[in-house]
């Protein structure tokens, strides 16, 4: 079970949930709030979410998602949403560091930026620039 020490505000993460099948997995997430159920619910229906999640949660999780603390994220497509804390599985929290890569493609032509840019957006990096030297 995360908690909030695991999360940092305005940080972009990675990480799973004890109920991929119902929440999904989140990538390149930002934490913009912490909170209680009552946060949460702007973006959730927390009750039914918890009902749908609960039985995914390891052993010992109290059933009672009043007691929970929340982050609220945004997602890559700028949408908000919320997530109780015992919903996520905290050995796969990763912090994801904004760094860039430079990288030299020798002999390429000019119809081979599209083709590089088609094969790094299937990949998830959209923000791409290329350029021909």
């Amino acid at each position: 079970m995360a908690n909030m020490n695991e999360f940092q505000l305005q940080s972009v993460y990675d990480f799973t949930t004890h109920a991929p099948s119902v929440l999904g997995d989140f990538k390149k997430v930002k934490v913009v709030a912490f909170g209680d159920w009552n946060i949460a619910q702007t973006y959730i229906d927390v009750a039914a979410m918890h009902a749908n999640v609960y039985g995914t949660l390891p052993a010992g999780t109290i059933n009672d998602y009043k007691s929970y603390s929340y982050i609220i994220i945004v997602l890559q497509n700028g949408e908000r949403t919320a997530l109780g804390l015992p919903w996520i599985d905290s050995a796969s929290i990763q912090l994801f560091e904004r760094n860039t890569i430079y990288a030299t493609i020798e002999d390429v032509g000019p119809d081979d930026v599209d083709k590089i840019k088609r094969v790094l957006s299937s990949n998830g990096y959209g923000n791409v620039t290329l350029r021909i030297d």
